[in-house]
């Protein structure tokens, strides 16, 4: 099973057939497996980020989405992939974030490859969110 992240410039809210929908615009999707979502969502989390989760179909009521700056999303991505690419993490200096590299251990890579697929569109400044089926 895949989850869609989405990656755009802007969006709307539009009328479709009487009913709201998030329309995406500049941008694309690329789909996820599930392992691979929960590594990148772990991750950010550790540091701070929590990517919004919408469906396309029902956006919130007030007609705006709740979206993190690209220039964040940048910055945590470069702290994770700094931290997983640690050899020996020194544990005074990790406090709670000890936990994320036991939580990836083994995966450290993949890892590192899906957070440089999110740096790259947040560099290109990118928002992200993640469809809700």
């Amino acid at each position: 099973m895949a989850t869609a992240w989405n990656y755009f410039n802007r969006y709307e809210i539009i009328d479709d057939g009487g009913f709201p929908k998030i329309k995406y615009i500049d941008g694309g999707d690329y789909d996820y497996s599930s392992p691979a979502e929960v590594l990148m969502l772990s991750a950010l989390h550790f540091v701070g980020i929590e990517v919004p989760h919408y469906m396309k179909c029902e956006p919130p009521k007030s007609g705006k989405l709740e979206l993190v700056e690209p220039e964040f999303m940048l910055i945590a991505c470069n702290e994770v992939i700094e931290l997983l690419k640690l050899e020996n993490v020194p544990l005074e200096k990790v406090d709670k974030r000890k936990e994320l590299v036991e939580c990836i251990k083994g995966k450290t890579q993949r890892t590192i490859e899906l957070l440089e697929g999110i740096k790259e569109w947040s560099e290109q400044g990118y928002y992200i969110t993640v469809d809700i089926d």
